[in-house]
């Protein structure tokens, strides 16, 4: 609403006689008037030229971005001829991703880098919010966020759900490109903050480090190329992107990577470069994404998980639509089952699991007792069958050899 109000005041006061500029003590504290009154008494001095006019409404468009940044809502000021200048206006004085504020923006980007740096960086700055959203959806929101910056030409407006128009990109790009663009182009915007220009405030200096700065904690997980090949005919979800670390097992060895991710700095968006490690990190949570080979066995992936310390192994199989976070859960070697649940023995080529749990009148949990030797691709396909035939979660745990 205060927005509404200085955009009114802003476009229909009259220009001429000073004070040029109404604002209270305190907005003129964080944002000095000293520019726009500079300006000002230069237009007083017989007939202004042309360029003595954009520099009043440049100081004037200024100002208000200065305002904007420090959440100033009250005031008024003339109202601006210059074309970029009000557009500058226009965009400080509108909500973070609408359609006129944008669009003003990149109108106004040849003419005005610097203030259109600054509003760039606001609406960047909706970013560092994400640290308070579970990082699987983060770029989800993200790409609704400002993924429309990264089409300009493939973009198209429609009205959201709070009766204000929104944008999505139309040439069929996925939500990780469309984030992923979108913060590229801002934070090209946004660049000439990295060196702050002499007229700013202090209090907008700082305002634009402590963006910079928020914006540089949050870290967003992208989609994660398969590193095996794993085993297909299990049940689960899909497997979305998260923060934290892989697990990558073979019959050879253990790998450990952190999950792909990238995040925003001054210099633009950056991709760590992976790290291979062969133990656990001293910053895992125990539940890693992992990654098992097919012709591991039973046993070996026991062990693996004992010896890496694992707690809880996020085991990934493949899906018909893609990779899946199989349903299935990891018992050491010894562990006992519930007195409820439903034990299955499955060795190589067992058959008519599923009708098997189907018939059972078990309230727990499925539990597969499964040989030390049989193959991980093996166990998949008994997870599937039984999955898909009783929904009660599903584990697996070694049985001694016969």
């Amino acid at each position: 609403m205060l927005a509404a109000l200085a955009l009114a005041s802003a476009l229909a006061a009259p220009r001429g006689a000073p004070p040029t500029l109404h604002a209270p003590a305190e907005a003129l504290a964080l944002c000095p008037e000293s520019e726009v009154v500079a300006a000002h008494a230069a237009l007083l001095q017989g007939r202004p030229t042309d360029e003595e006019r954009r520099a009043h409404d440049r100081a004037v468009a200024a100002w208000a971005v200065c305002a904007r940044l420090n959440g100033v809502g009250s005031y008024r000021m003339p109202a601006l001829e210059d074309p970029a200048s009000l557009r500058i206006l226009t965009a400080s004085l509108t909500e973070t991703g609408r359609r006129t504020r944008i669009e003003a923006l990149e109108r106004a980007a040849g003419a005005e880098p610097e203030l259109v740096a600054l509003l760039a960086l606001e609406e960047l700055s909706v970013m560092r919010l994400l640290q308070q959203v579970d990082p699987p959806v983060r770029l989800t929101v993200a790409a609704a966020a400002v993924g429309a910056w990264g089409c300009p030409h493939a973009r198209e407006w429609g009205v959201g759900t709070d009766d204000e128009e929104t944008a999505w990109c139309t040439d069929g790009r996925d939500l990780e490109t469309m984030a992923r663009e979108g913060v590229r182009q801002l934070v090209h915007l946004a660049q000439p903050t990295r060196d702050l220009e002499g007229w700013l405030a202090d209090a907008t200096r700082s305002r634009v480090d402590a963006l910079w700065t928020g914006l540089e904690a949050t870290w967003f997980p992208i989609e994660e190329p398969r590193p095996v090949v794993v085993p297909d005919g299990g049940e689960g979800m899909p497997l979305t992107p998260g923060l934290g670390w892989t697990l990558r097992i073979s019959p050879e060895i253990a790998i450990w990577t952190p999950r792909p991710r990238f995040h925003i700095t001054r210099d633009g968006v950056v991709v760590p470069p992976p790290i291979l490690r062969t133990r656990a990190p001293e910053d895992g949570d125990g539940a890693p994404v992992a990654y098992v080979e097919g012709s591991v066995t039973a046993g070996a992936l026991d062990l693996a998980l004992q010896e890496q310390g694992v707690l809880r192994p996020r085991l990934v199989g493949q899906g018909p639509d893609g990779l899946i976070e199989l349903r299935l859960g990891w018992m050491p070697r010894g562990s006992a089952p519930p007195a409820d649940a439903l034990v299955v023995d499955v060795v190589a080529g067992s058959t008519g699991l599923g009708a098997r749990v189907a018939a059972s009148s078990a309230t727990g949990e499925t539990w597969l007792r499964v040989p030390p030797g049989l193959p991980f691709a093996a166990l998949v396909r008994a997870q599937g069958e039984v999955a898909r035939a009783r929904s009660q979660p599903v584990r697996f745990v070694l049985r001694d050899p016969d």
